[in-house]
């Protein structure tokens, strides 16, 4: 195990610098959201939640809203009321999914065009404020180094996914191989047993298939 300076760590006992390390990274994000879509709104009349549904649409067009759900991280239920006002306003629309009827896909439409480039340029004004501090070569270095951290997040986020895989398909083997035994009235007179599928070559008279 790997020793720390006690005047680096805090009262947990954790290096301070990995504890700074998360908190500046949840906290980064969570405050470019909230000052992004503070503008955004007030540029456009948008709540925080339309503005990131719009834009993420925006960059994923003809997505379904099962899939743009799973990108917000919203439940489904929640962008539906979110679509219905934006199409109410005439910002996307739904149109029928032509390979699945029964579907539908989203699409901005034209009124969405000149917010969505007013959007991109709070962004780029937003990103020069936020890094107005930093020089040129350790902007680069910032946007490098964030580069890399995120390639290790979606590297981990596969594995994690890939282990969820796994586990649910031993959980469905292991399910499948319990229902391999069951309770079965047997015809040779016997009440209710527990057969395997082998019995019957025990009970020539057993029940079998199901």
């Amino acid at each position: 195990m790997t020793e720390h300076d006690p005047a680096l760590t805090d009262a947990s006992g954790l290096p301070v610098g990995e504890v700074a390390f998360e908190y500046n990274l949840v906290d980064a994000g969570r405050l470019y959201r909230t000052i992004y879509n503070r503008r955004a709104q007030s540029h456009h009349g948008l709540t925080q939640t339309q503005a990131r549904a719009l834009i993420h649409l925006a960059r994923n067009e003809g997505i379904n809203q099962a899939r743009l759900a799973d990108i917000l991280e919203v439940q489904p239920i929640s962008l539906a009321r979110t679509l219905d006002r934006l199409e109410a306003d005439a910002w996307v629309e739904r149109r029928r999914d032509p390979k699945d009827r029964r579907a539908f896909t989203l699409h901005t439409l034209e009124k969405a065009g000149p917010v969505l480039d007013d959007m991109r340029d709070l962004a780029h004004a937003l990103r020069e404020e936020l890094l107005s501090s930093l020089s040129q070569p350790e902007r680069q270095t910032f946007v490098n180094l964030l580069g890399k951290v995120m390639d290790n997040l979606t590297e981990t986020e596969a594995r994690d996914q890939d282990l969820k895989a796994q586990k649910t398909a031993q959980d469905k083997t292991h399910t499948d191989d319990l229902s391999l035994w069951t309770a079965r009235p047997c015809d040779t007179g016997g009440g209710d047993l527990f057969h395997h599928r082998i019995c019957g070559s025990l009970h020539r008279k057993c029940l079998y298939p199901r």
